[in-house]
């Protein structure tokens, strides 16, 4: 326990392991190892594609991502408020333009994916997508409002070695300025717990899986800002957890 004493968000994740009935011994070297290099553990966990996904949000674009990384070979939780997406997708079903049911049917019966209205799925996620819609508002700028719920909900339950990625559409500044300092109420350090990025979604209804292998990508992350082409892996030192979870994931292909 020393490794963990003065930083009560690892201490409080450690206790959650422990309520689970686990070994004791094991949690806690599972749990010192990911807080001595959660980059590495994290790098790893992706490049396996053992890394646990979550998405949420479940319309045109996150249903289509959560199917996309599905098939790469990740198993992917998609969380929706809206009971009606959570059970299509139960179901092997889709209304989303351009994911057929197939898919979503196929990937369900090999437990590649599931849906849920319940946030506690987070305690287990390695990587979060932020996928919630951002409309309108009166005055015409993006109500921020559900990304908000959204990485308040990420925050009661981030511990280290989390990759947290906004893909919701929303106005420059959100992440650095509303995103990050609420994730940070955590007790957790952005850049050394966990990992932040925003790559907003390139997507319109009906071409998203084009759009996801066939796009250039923007990745914007603590201390960095990549444009990723689809067929060149950009390398760099140290390499951002959000360009590496792109390419790692399969989505892209690389020289």
């Amino acid at each position: 326990m020393s490794e963990l004493s003065g930083q009560p968000a690892k201490i409080a994740l450690l206790k959650r392991e422990e309520a689970k009935g686990d070994n004791t011994m094991a949690i806690t070297e599972r749990v010192s190892r990911e807080i001595s290099n959660p980059r590495q553990m994290l790098e790893e966990k992706i490049a396996s594609h053992e890394a646990r996904i979550a998405v949420m949000g479940l319309g045109y674009v996150g249903l289509p991502l959560s199917v996309a990384l599905g098939k790469m070979g990740f198993s992917v939780t998609g969380i929706d408020t809206s009971a009606r997406q959570v059970d299509l997708v139960e179901l092997g079903k889709s209304d989303v333009q351009g994911v057929s049911e197939f898919e979503v049917a196929d990937l369900k019966a090999v437990g590649k994916l599931t849906a849920t209205r319940e946030c506690d799925v987070l305690d287990e996620a390695d990587v979060t997508l932020v996928c919630v819609s951002t409309p309108l508002n009166k005055t015409r700028d993006p109500d921020v409002s559900f990304i908000l719920q959204a990485c308040s909900a990420i925050k009661d339950r981030l511990r280290c070695g989390q990759l947290v990625i906004l893909e919701s559409t929303t106005y420059p500044g959100t992440t650095q300025e509303l995103v990050l300092p609420l994730l940070e109420e955590s007790g957790l350090k952005v850049g050394r717990d966990f990992f932040l990025v925003f790559s907003p979604e390139r997507v319109f209804s009906g071409y998203a899986r084009r759009f996801y292998s066939g796009t250039d990508r923007l990745v914007g992350e603590f201390k960095f800002c990549y444009r990723l082409k689809r067929v060149k892996f950009i390398s760099k030192k140290p390499r951002p957890l959000g360009v590496v979870f792109w390419f790692m994931s399969g989505i892209f292909d690389r020289d």
